[in-house]
């Protein structure tokens, strides 16, 4: 097999959504720019190399929709293994991408109030939960946003080949462990099975 992995460590890259929750409404954005031009999602970003993923939520949602989260109301739900085969295209070769998406809540009490701004990344806006736009989302976002909305902590793995998703599998877990979740930020693979 001559495909390429992205990157150059076996260290995977971690990324961070924040589902920002206020009653029956949640935070999206459309993004302007980058391989996500055009869809919507909840604050995403990448998780810098030795960053709390806790902070690094924070500061995502601060960079891509001006918003200042309390990191103590911050709760772990799901953490998804996406592992993308872009095959070759153009005389250029394919690669593979594997990295973890953390899932985090953050459910806004009645005392706060958050209004998104739009930044040069995102245009983020409230939308209500029952109207989510699944079809201008990435794919594997209809398959664990309602649960994960609905309070329960997930682990998963989702194959794509460019778009298409190849091969899913979630399962419910009682909660996310913080061993768990601390091991897989500092870049230490786990096989789950």
């Amino acid at each position: 097999d001559n495909k390429k992995m992205a990157g150059t460590t076996g260290i995977r890259n971690i990324v961070s959504q924040v589902l920002v929750m206020h009653g029956n409404r949640i935070i999206l954005g459309r993004w302007k720019s980058g391989e996500l031009a055009g869809r919507k999602t909840a604050l995403l970003g990448l998780v810098d190399r030795g960053e709390d993923p806790i902070e690094a939520s924070c500061r995502i949602a601060k960079e891509i929709a001006n918003i200042d989260l309390d990191p103590s109301k911050l709760v772990r739900k799901a953490i998804l293994t996406m592992d993308s085969t872009y095959p070759d295209q153009e005389g250029k070769e394919g690669f593979e991408e594997i990295y973890d998406e953390h899932e985090l809540v953050y459910d806004a009490g009645p005392e706060e109030t958050i209004q998104p701004e739009e930044t040069e990344s995102m245009e983020p806006r409230w939308v209500d939960i029952d109207r989510i736009p699944y079809a201008e989302m990435p794919r594997d976002d209809e398959f664990w946003y309602p649960a994960v909305i609905e309070g329960k902590s997930l682990r998963g793995i989702f194959s794509f080949e460019g778009e298409k998703i190849v091969h899913k599998h979630i399962w419910e877990v009682p909660r996310i462990l913080d061993d768990i979740y601390e091991d897989a930020a500092d870049g230490i693979e786990h096989r789950w099975t």
